[in-house]
């Protein structure tokens, strides 16, 4: 087997797939598809901190190097909110499949951005509704594991920007 046999049979199978990237050729998100994951994340920790800000919170931060157990933090009147956030495109099922979601870390809520080729949603979870509150059964990444769970949501089960303030807000006014 030479290689540009196997790179031809990869283009092959991959033609042959459910797979196709024409639904995100040329629009709005594109480059969210062809984003690798760890850019995504970036992205989407970076824009949690832009609209925390923008709604008014001054006291946010971005952790450092990117790593730990949580992404962004926000203070206000003394409290403080920890988010993991995570960032998934829509998929051939249309749905949003948000992955590595760990439960021995210590955040205290899960921001999940989902991307469609022409809009994003966004979800805002407390991370004790995780695998306790109906809508929220958490899968287990690989079978018989129990360190990395995944989240699937339907399009409708993510929210519009246009209420992020008001459930920011809302964290804050009911306490953590």
């Amino acid at each position: 087997m030479n290689h540009a046999a196997a790179e031809s049979m990869l283009l092959d199978i991959a033609a042959e797939s459910k797979f196709s990237f024409q639904a995100w050729e040329n629009k709005k998100f594109a480059v969210m598809k062809m984003a690798s994951t760890t850019e995504k994340g970036n992205i989407g920790e970076d824009l949690l901190a832009s609209l925390l800000r923008e709604i008014g919170y001054r006291e946010v931060a971005v952790l450092e190097g990117r790593r730990g157990d949580y992404d962004v933090a926000v203070e206000w009147q003394k409290a403080e909110v920890k988010f993991e956030v995570k960032v998934a495109t829509r998929d051939v099922n249309g749905h949003f499949q948000f992955n590595g979601i760990r439960f021995d870390t210590r955040y205290t809520h899960l921001f999940c951005l989902g991307v469609s080729p022409e809009e994003t949603r966004y979800l805002i979870v407390p991370k004790s509704w995780l695998n306790n509150k109906e809508g929220f059964n958490m899968a287990p990444m690989a079978k018989g594991a129990n360190a990395s769970f995944k989240l699937t949501k339907p399009l409708d089960g993510l929210n519009r920007f246009d209420g992020f303030k008001q459930d920011v807000d809302a964290i804050f006014q009911r306490g953590l």
